[in-house]
């Protein structure tokens, strides 16, 4: 499984890096919305978690440039964000396939669990 994590956060990255290798995945990180685009324009990945809120582009605006050109298109996506709340996710999930949306604080285990589900649930993509 190759994942992408866009997160600005680097002790967040990392333990999600390391929980999702645990079971395999091969990660790639972006520490900003502008890297993440950069790597979903040149790399078929699996999966995509991203921050919402991030320096360069949002998670949104990450995974507005997916759906619309490039290896990602219908990629799954997970959005982790500290704004659920202010987020309509449902328009989220219809407007972009966002497969799911976490709220910050989550469980690493809780992230590990739903990205081997949303893996297994697909067709895989050529790898770039």
């Amino acid at each position: 499984m190759k994942v992408l994590i866009a997160e600005d956060n680097p002790a967040l990255a990392a333990v999600l890096e390391f929980n999702l290798a645990k079971v395999g995945a091969e990660v790639t990180w972006a520490a900003d919305g502008q890297t993440a685009i950069e790597e979903l324009q040149r790399t078929a990945f699996d999966l995509v978690i991203t921050d919402y809120q991030m320096p360069g582009a949002t998670g949104v605006e990450v995974l507005e440039a997916a759906r619309a050109d490039g290896p990602n298109t219908t990629t799954p996506a997970i959005l982790l964000t500290a704004r659920e709340l202010e987020l309509d996710v449902a328009a989220l999930r219809e407007r972009l396939g966002l497969a799911a949306a976490l709220p910050k604080p989550f469980s690493p285990r809780e992230v590990v669990e739903l990205s081997q589900r949303l893996a297994t649930q697909r067709t895989p993509q050529p790898h770039a």
